[in-house]
C-alpha cells in the first residue's frame, strides 16, 4: 500500500472536504429555522409586520419546526448522498484495478 498524504489527495481532489462543510451548514441551517419557529411561537408580537395574527403565527411557527427543520435535513441528506455515491464509486474503482493487477500477475 503505498502512503499518500492529507495535502497530496486534497490538491488532486480524491479528499472531498464538502461532505463535512455540509454537515456544519446543516446545522447553522437548523438552528436558525429552529430559532426562527420558536420566535413565532413564543413572541408574534415581534412579527406584526405580517398580516397574519398571532394565532396563524405560532401556528406558523409550529410547522416551521416541524416541516423546515424535516425539510432542511432531506436537502442536506441528499447532498451528502452525491457524495457518498462518489466514495463508493471510487472504491469499486480502486477493488476493481487491484483485482485487474491480480488476475494479469495470475495469467500463465
Amino acid at each position: 500500500m503505498r502512503y499518500t498524504s492529507f495535502y497530496s489527495e486534497y490538491f488532486a481532489f480524491r479528499e472531498l472536504v464538502t461532505p463535512q462543510l455540509i454537515k456544519v451548514v446543516y446545522l447553522v441551517g437548523a438552528c436558525f429555522i429552529t430559532a426562527a419557529g420558536l420566535l413565532s411561537i413564543v413572541s408574534p408580537d415581534a412579527l406584526a409586520e405580517y398580516a397574519a395574527g398571532p394565532i396563524a403565527t405560532r401556528l406558523g411557527g409550529i410547522v416551521v419546526l416541524l416541516i423546515g427543520n424535516l425539510m432542511w435535513r432531506m436537502m442536506c441528506e441528499g447532498a451528502i448522498l452525491l457524495f457518498s455515491l462518489h466514495e463508493l464509486l471510487v472504491s469499486i474503482d480502486t477493488r476493481i484495478g487491484v483485482l485487474v493487477r491480480q488476475s494479469k500477475r495470475t495469467e500463465p
